[in-house]
């Protein structure tokens, strides 16, 4: 079958057939490899056109990420929270025998692009115009097959074709391609996306910190509504340093370029008062609101499950507000920064673990190369924490700063 793909004669019955004559007469078997379907790039070209959905953390992280990614002049949109209906179009068209949150995740994105051709658009509109922006990593865990657990649900649900972009824990974003990438790698971006982990992790904790002993319910939900629709906006319009618009233009065009403009970035992101002056307003305008802080709350931290822990609503049965209501206080984790913590940390291990261990290169060259790496690790994990902390004062200072990972090995 010219023009055929492998995977095609594998899954064409005429194909199954001849095979199984062949192993009768003892005729020897072609071998069929399997190969990952090529896939449609997003390119540069296509922003303007082609909206990225993201999805599966809290609301707060959701929206903020959001911002971070249209700051980038990308079109971006927060799929809505899961339901039980997302739950149902997971069982039918996702894989048997997966977790729960394999079935709500998955089965949110095929209802979310369902609902638009139940609007009118059509299966080729809605797979060339939308793309899928969504957390993997290694290994054999559900982690680690998300992705085809995306692909499969999707195609048996009818949008065959439909883009995924994996945002790899270990290895970055996939956008090969010979065009430039929809999706804008630069410092810009893993610096605004960074800034909207560490606004929602705080806002998030600071959120379930004060709910149980607001006056009036339903107060403090009211409030950090707010609170986050202004800070999308300024994520998504936050001020951006250019070298070219300061006197470091000097080093435009010289070897110094690259890193003075890496450095001045980063720089002017830890010296600016945008995002903390939005917080201590932040502060003021949960001050208005009555609290009762003498009432008798038993602390309860969800843990386990990172998506189970993370989101709200019917994917966790709505565990957080349950806990509230029988009369707790919800402890729940900064859990982006934390894990970007986490992450650095066993960077450093793996750096420490291979010290000594020298290819093709001399003693010096390879301790010279060694010290660099840990002292740049170690320098991104202080400027994380600090970051953090500076936002944790600027909202009053009453929640505990983050946890060092040597403590806690």
């Amino acid at each position: 079958m010219p023009g055929t793909s492998d995977r095609e004669r594998a899954r064409d019955p005429a194909e199954g057939r001849r095979r199984r004559s062949a192993a009768r007469r003892g005729a020897a078997l072609p071998v069929v490899h399997f190969h990952r379907p090529a896939e449609r790039p997003f390119t540069a070209s296509q922003r303007g056109s082609t909206t990225i959905l993201i999805g599966g953390l809290s609301p707060r992280h959701d929206k903020l990420v959001e911002a971070a990614i249209q700051a980038m002049g990308c079109r971006c949109q927060a799929l809505p929270n899961v339901t039980m209906e997302s739950y149902t179009a997971g069982r039918e068209f996702g894989n048997n025998g997966l977790c729960n949150p394999t079935y709500f995740t998955v089965g949110n994105l095929v209802k979310f692009l369902q609902d638009r051709e139940a609007e009118g658009m059509s299966k080729k509109a809605i797979v060339d115009t939308y793309v899928f922006l969504t957390a993997g990593s290694c290994g054999t865990c559900r982690f680690g097959m998300y992705e085809s657990q995306y692909r499969l649900a999707l195609e048996n649900a009818g949008f065959h074709g439909f883009r995924i972009i994996l945002f790899g824990t270990d290895d970055g974003i996939d956008q090969s391609s010979g065009e430039a990438a929809g999706l804008d790698l630069s410092l810009d971006f893993f610096l605004g996306l960074i800034t909207a982990f560490d606004l929602a992790d705080v806002l998030n904790q600071y959120t379930y910190r004060l709910r149980p002993y607001e006056v009036v319910p339903g107060s403090v939900d009211e409030v950090t509504s707010r609170v986050v629709a202004h800070l999308h906006e300024l994520v998504r319009n936050r001020d951006r340093f250019e070298l070219e618009d300061h006197w470091t233009r000097l080093a435009v065009g010289t070897r110094l370029e690259g890193a003075v403009r890496y450095i001045a970035k980063i720089l002017h992101l830890t010296r600016s008062d945008q995002f903390t002056g939005a917080m201590r307003e932040a502060r003021d305008a949960y001050d208005q609101l009555e609290f009762d802080p003498f009432r008798v709350r038993p602390v309860v931290k969800v843990m386990g499950e990172f998506w189970a822990q993370t989101t709200e609503g019917p994917g966790n049965f709505h565990i957080h507000r349950f806990l509230e209501q029988e009369g707790a206080e919800v402890y729940v984790d900064r859990s982006l920064f934390t894990r970007l913590s986490y992450m650095l940390f066993m960077h450093r291990e793996k750096t420490r673990d291979r010290r000594g261990l020298r290819q093709d290169e001399g003693r010096l060259a390879h301790y010279l190369r060694y010290y660099r790496k840990m002292g740049l690790l170690g320098l991104a994990d202080r400027l994380l924490h600090r970051e953090n902390r500076r936002l944790i004062e600027a909202l009053g200072g009453t929640l505990h700063e983050m946890l060092d990972q040597s403590e806690l090995e």
